[in-house]
């Protein structure tokens, strides 16, 4: 089977771009915010919804901002596990917030991490053909609210 070169591909899809070097592509995919599975997919008829135990998101560095776009309905999530990239290691994607941004972000909204940037282990991997090891590790973060708010078990998972 043959695959058509990077930038063929480009010619005939016009929402792929390419950079100059034709090592990236950008496309554009349907998103839904967590505004709407909260307020609407996950919502009650008589108001309110379901709360959230456990939220994993993974979003090629767009992380904070999928959980910022939950909203006023953020109170309803308990716990979120997303990826952060140790503060001294070049950033993978554009608009993604190293290890301390994120951390910062997430408790502007409310959410205290389980460990800190530096206490970290940063096992890494190797993704899109360039060695990343030892700069990506995984972070749960946890609301903390009154027993009577906390969530009761339904799990909504996001990515992987």
């Amino acid at each position: 089977m043959r695959v058509a070169p990077e930038r063929d591909r480009a010619a005939k899809h016009p929402r792929l771009r390419l950079d100059r070097s034709g090592d990236r592509e950008e496309r554009r995919v349907p998103t839904v915010s967590l505004r709407t599975v909260l307020g609407r997919w996950l919502a009650w008829e008589e108001g309110g919804g379901w709360p959230v135990a456990y939220l994993k998101i993974d979003a090629q560095g767009m992380d904070v901002q999928v959980l910022e776009s939950a909203g006023e309905l953020m109170g309803r999530i308990q716990q979120v596990e997303m990826e952060v990239v140790r503060d001294t290691c070049p950033r993978m994607y554009e608009a993604a917030p190293s290890c301390s941004e994120s951390v910062e972000a997430m408790a502007r909204f409310g959410f205290t991490a389980e460990k800190t940037c530096a206490s970290a282990r940063f096992p890494g991997a190797k993704q899109h053909g360039r060695d990343r090891i030892g700069c990506e590790d995984d972070f749960i973060f946890t609301q903390e609210r009154p027993r009577s708010q906390r969530a009761t078990g339904v799990t909504v998972r996001h990515g992987r």
